[in-house]
């Protein structure tokens, strides 16, 4: 079989000659364009029809995606001369991207995710495109996707500077207004699911296998307003005595020499070192009996996305979620970038144990209980004085411009110091302290643990620092 010179394998010759003749650029990340050994082991050569599988560039919990080759209708792969007259970019769009999904992965699931990307990728909404499903031989399904060069998160999180992270983030504010206002949840936004190519400022939103429409989401609103207002026609109230399954939630914190924290926590992480967290209890209130099956349907709460991006209002069962959940996540993505470390959270092995590190980030508890009871959920978070000390009274930088509204700005700032504060304030220009108060703003105003005061994606597309990147 005779293959064709992709645009990639050129790319990838120059990069060799280039890195011969003493230049540092490295191209050894571009896919390859053949079947690697790998590709043929994982897909047993049980290739889709008019595709050849090359290289793995990434999996998740649903499916692997893989790079792939289209080929000609009969199954043969172009000359090396045969399409030179359709030039470069045409050649370059042979190469795709395929979604091998598990087979475990339930078919409502599959066309959950096809349905949801076809009607909301392309059309310059830096969502991407789903371009068709296919069926291997043997069974297996795979979505069809453009193949897109993107950048690894740490290493973008590593070089951009604050202009660079303001792109980032309008890239991906602008993919989740447009989702947003169709009506759609994306319900796992984080780094891994938006690929973004710092050299071009384009980044595009993927993985919609958690998505859920707005016929859902609303009308599981609309039912829980109407459990609401039957509640108050009958003079109903919630008896906080039966719905507060104790959710209790302790910080005890080590002297100098005491014990030692555990190995899940990391110095470049916003879990204190010298801070032991547990929790107990349960998180999902009991409904009163008497209301019976009438509410069996609200009794569930969604849970889905990442350890680490999900709101609050999710670690505590909200039944009543709606897109704010999305700009939380993205939020988190901002404050990775501003400090300069992924993940920000450590691992949380209970959905209590992530309200406290949250608890940590604010320096308290007490906009969490508010908006948890506000809710309709009540939590116990216990922490020693001293503790919340320590956290209000974090480092920063010093800049009155921002962090001044005491314990919940300090400890951000802190974390924000690699771009916030670099030392090197007094010679910034006006212009430049301003976006870096800016900056700090906007996640604030996304981190705001109260969805209903948390800005909207559209919201913080018009903030100062996002829309004049």
């Amino acid at each position: 079989m005779t293959s064709s010179s992709s645009p990639l394998e050129d790319r990838r010759k120059r990069g060799r000659q280039d890195l011969g003749a003493g230049k540092t650029e490295d191209l050894s990340s571009l896919p390859s364009t053949e079947p690697t050994r790998e590709a043929r082991i994982a897909w047993n050569d049980d290739f889709p029809r008019n595709f050849l599988v090359c290289e793995k560039i990434g999996e998740g919990s649903f499916g692997t995606v893989w790079t792939a080759r289209r080929l000609e209708e009969d199954g043969k792969q172009r000359g090396p001369h045969d399409g030179e007259s359709r030039g470069e970019e045409e050649r370059d769009q042979k190469l795709v991207a395929l979604k091998r999904i598990n087979p475990t992965c339930s078919p409502s699931r599959i066309l959950n995710e096809f349905n949801q990307m076809r009607r909301l990728g392309g059309g310059g909404h830096n969502v991407i495109e789903v371009q068709g499903v296919v069926r291997t031989p043997g069974g297996v399904f795979a979505l069809v996707m453009p193949f897109f060069e993107h950048d690894d998160f740490r290493q973008v999180m590593k070089t951009l500077t604050l202009s660079g992270v303001a792109m980032y983030l309008k890239s991906l504010l602008t993919a989740l207004a447009h989702v947003h206002s169709e009506g759609v949840i994306h319900r796992d936004v984080k780094p891994r699911n938006f690929m973004y190519n710092a050299r071009t400022g384009q980044g595009y939103l993927i993985d919609f296998g958690l998505a859920e429409p707005a016929e859902k989401w609303r009308s599981r609103s609309a039912a829980l307003a109407k459990h609401r207002d039957r509640r108050a026609a009958r003079g109903g109230k919630h008896n906080h005595a039966q719905q507060r399954h104790s959710v209790q939630t302790t910080i005890r914190t080590t002297g100098d020499h005491g014990k030692r924290p555990s190995s899940s926590s990391n110095s470049n992480r916003i879990a204190p070192g010298t801070t032991e967290v547990s929790a107990s209890g349960r998180a999902v209130p009991a409904l009163d009996r008497e209301e019976g099956d009438r509410t069996k349907l609200l009794r569930k709460a969604e849970r889905g996305g990442t350890t680490g991006f999900r709101a609050p209002e999710i670690l505590w069962h909200c039944r009543d979620q709606e897109p704010a959940v999305d700009v939380w996540s993205a939020g988190v993505i901002l404050l990775c970038l501003l400090s300069r470390r992924y993940p920000v959270f450590p691992s949380a092995d209970t959905d209590e144990m992530a309200l406290v590190q949250i608890a940590q980030l604010l320096g308290g508890s007490e906009e969490l209980v508010k908006a948890a009871r506000d809710s309709g959920r009540c939590h116990i978070m216990e922490f020693p004085s001293s503790q919340l000390q320590q956290q209000r009274g974090g480092g920063g930088c010093g800049n009155s411009r921002w962090g001044s509204d005491g314990g919940r700005g300090s400890r951000l700032e802190e974390l924000c110091a690699p771009l916030l504060c670099d030392g090197a304030a007094a010679a910034c220009s006006e212009k430049e302290v301003d976006a870096r108060a800016d900056a700090f703003e906007l996640l604030k105003g996304m981190l705001k643990v109260d969805p209903r005061e948390r800005l909207s994606a559209k919201d913080a597309l018009m903030h100062p620092f996002v829309a004049e990147a």
